[in-house]
């Protein structure tokens, strides 16, 4: 099979969606602290399983949360506000509370698992 970088087998969406899922559920039963996700196809991800905008919002249905995106580095730790929508509808969406709650979130994280880091 020859792979272009363009256009993704949908094998690749199955096998996208079955890590994920696999990753989920290992989480929700304690079997590992932290999930790390990396871009997935969000066109080719879909399926009757997987009908969401991107991983972000599967993983609050499955796991019955709110969610935070955080682009990191070693220096930075960037927490999203909002998630995945169109450029157009970001102003109207966040409002004085999705920034409590996010930042919220955020801070738990940090101090739950960054305080311990020397660096």
């Amino acid at each position: 099979m020859k792979l272009i970088w363009e256009h993704p087998p949908a094998e690749s969406g199955k096998y996208a969606f079955l890590s994920l899922e696999a990753a989920t559920d290992a989480l929700a039963k304690g079997e590992i602290d932290l999930l790390v996700t990396a871009p997935i196809n969000k066109e080719n991800i879909q399926s009757s399983a997987f009908k969401f905008p991107g991983h972000t919002e599967y993983l609050e249905s499955k796991l019955k949360g709110k969610s935070l995106m955080i682009l990191m580095s070693d220096t930075l730790r960037i927490g999203l506000i909002t998630g995945h929508i169109p450029v157009s509808k970001v102003a109207e969406s966040i409002t004085p509370d999705l920034i409590k709650e996010k930042v919220a979130i955020l801070y738990k994280t940090l101090v739950a698992g960054f305080c311990h880091i020397q660096t």
